[in-house]
């Protein structure tokens, strides 16, 4: 408690506010008081001043009680508040408990307010030294959460380091090798093996780049979603003969998928990641065989279940990976989904296996438990909301590789200087005729300003400037029939979130292959005469 206590008296009569203090002397409580009697004097009070309590009278003839204690309440949540009355009914003395009133003293009982006050103090500094230990604990948890977080940001740019370091250094290799070649006296048939053989190890440790890429997206939870409706066991039968390849030839698979499973919501290919990761973990787990089994089935998650596992209750597609390996101890399961954390051998695994299970069940609004102990295998279970929502029929259009007789004229744009030059000049190998930008403002002048029709825009999503989103939705209102390809490294937000007609955008994501860009680009032209037959 303060050595001196400051007072805030809600009152319209000096006299009364004499009587009141007078108690309070004689208590021998030091104190300092201010009156107020109007609304806004109040209301000026609790903003600018630093009290101890208030005390506010029931009858009040230029304002409302009940409205000065909620006004107290709104400014001052932890303030108390007492409030002295003549003569009022029982039914009034509870609505101002109601409102939030500390205590209601009657004038003819002024005895109980020296009491009352030193309770409601007492209870005021507990209140404050239990915000002060909460607001010092939050604190605490913040700072250990930060520490966390760049211990995890260490470790995985640690490991990425590492990883990436082995990947370029056999490009750098290959490439100077390469070099080397084409200076010296090869015979002609020598020297194409060798740049084939050249080609194909930076060709494949593109593909590495690429896949640990797209692991750490998924671990991030920055892949861009398409989503689908489907069965999960569809996805999971189209995997089986994967998996049989995959999988040692000494670990019987069984696959029990339920016949009424519901449908889920999801990208086709985030599925097939954890069944991938999954199995993998599983096959590892047993080095002298054993059973992996895939199981579905639909499920009602309760409450309890659904706070074990940070998720909410509801109707779920239930997908069960169990093995019957050499399971994880207790210490293990803190860290197995760590990125970067694993118990293989040196050159056995990034560890981004099961981070990325995670982060990619959590970006769908899943759910993931895990049940395992040492030398008893591993079960681990993910749940998907179900929907209600039926598959959409999708047609297989036929894939060009080549440009329409004449050529088309596509604009490709593309902040990388690099790169964007780059896909010119291979499309423009292709027949196709280009113009090239270098963000939407300068896409969006091309096309205003361009003599002849420009067929599709190749785009970047992500651009200073102007975005590949935006440039389409304006150059929609220029030209409705431009088709459009997005591009990009990473996006957080769906390429429905941007507004543009679904029906003319398809998406690549970087890093790709000139034939992938070649089918897709032939896909949006052959949706188009397919849709003309």
């Amino acid at each position: 408690m303060p050595a001196r206590l400051r007072f805030l008296l809600v009152e319209d009569s000096p006299e009364d506010s004499e009587l009141l203090l007078a108690h309070l002397k004689r208590a021998q409580i030091p104190l300092d008081s201010v009156r107020v009697e109007t609304e806004g004097e109040l209301r000026a009070a609790l903003r600018d001043g630093v009290w101890d309590a208030v005390i506010c009278d029931y009858n009040l003839p230029r304002m409302n009680a009940l409205d000065a204690i909620t006004l107290v309440r709104d400014l001052q949540p932890d303030l108390p508040c007492i409030v002295v009355s003549g003569s009022v009914g029982e039914e009034r003395a509870v609505e101002t408990m109601r409102l939030g009133a500390s205590d209601f003293i009657t004038k003819d009982n002024l005895s109980r307010l020296v009491p009352v006050l030193q309770r409601e103090l007492r209870e005021s500094d507990v209140r404050k030294e239990r915000k002060r230990v909460d607001e010092a604990l939050r604190k605490s948890e913040e700072a250990l959460k930060q520490a966390q977080r760049l211990e995890s940001i260490g470790q995985l740019a640690g490991g990425i380091a590492h990883d990436f370091n082995n990947i370029m250094a056999t490009v750098l290799l290959q490439s100077e090798i390469l070099a080397e070649d084409l200076n010296k006296n090869l015979s002609p048939e020598n020297l194409s093996a060798n740049m084939r053989q050249g080609i194909e190890q930076i060709r494949k440790s593109s593909e590495r780049a690429t896949r640990l890429t797209r692991q750490l997206l998924a671990f991030g939870r920055k892949q861009v979603v398409q989503y689908n409706v489907l069965s999960p066991n569809s996805v999971i039968n189209d995997m089986e003969a994967m998996l049989t390849r995959l999988i040692e030839t000494n670990i019987e698979i069984k696959i029990n998928l339920a016949k009424d499973i519901h449908n889920i919501g999801i990208d086709p290919s985030h599925l097939e990641q954890i069944i991938l990761n999954l199995a993998v973990n599983a096959r590892d787990a047993m080095p002298r065989g054993g059973r992996l089994t895939v199981e579905t089935s639909n499920i009602e998650v309760s409450e309890e279940t659904a706070k074990m596992v940070g998720g909410q209750a509801g109707s779920y597609v239930l997908i069960t990976v169990s093995d019957s390996g050499t399971g994880m101890s207790d210490e293990v399961k803190k860290h197995m989904f760590e990125p970067f954390y694993t118990t293989k051998e040196v050159g056995k695994g990034t560890g981004l296996g099961l981070s990325t299970v995670y982060g990619v069940v959590k970006q769908n609004k899943g759910l993931i438990f895990v049940e395992s102990q040492p030398d008893q295998g591993t079960t681990i279970k993910i749940y998907f909301p179900a929907t209600s929502e039926s598959q959409a029929d999708t047609k297989v259009l036929p894939l060009v590789t080549q440009a329409a007789p004449g050529g088309l004229t596509i604009l490709v744009v593309e902040d990388e200087d690099n790169f964007r030059e780059l896909i010119g000049e291979a499309l423009s190998e292709h027949g196709y005729k280009i113009l090239l930008a270098a963000n939407g403002n300068e896409a969006l002048a091309t096309i205003r300003s361009h003599s002849g029709a420009i067929d599709l825009v190749l785009t970047d999503l992500i651009m200073p400037l102007m975005g590949g989103l935006e440039l389409a939705k304006k150059a929609e209102e220029l030209n409705p029939e431009i088709k459009f390809i997005f591009q990009s490294g990473y996006t957080e937000d769906t390429l429905l979130d941007g507004g543009v007609d679904p029906g003319r955008i398809s998406f690549l994501a970087k890093p790709y292959s000139l034939k992938l860009l070649l089918n897709e680009i032939g896909k949006s032209f052959g949706s188009t005469r397919a849709a003309a037959q």
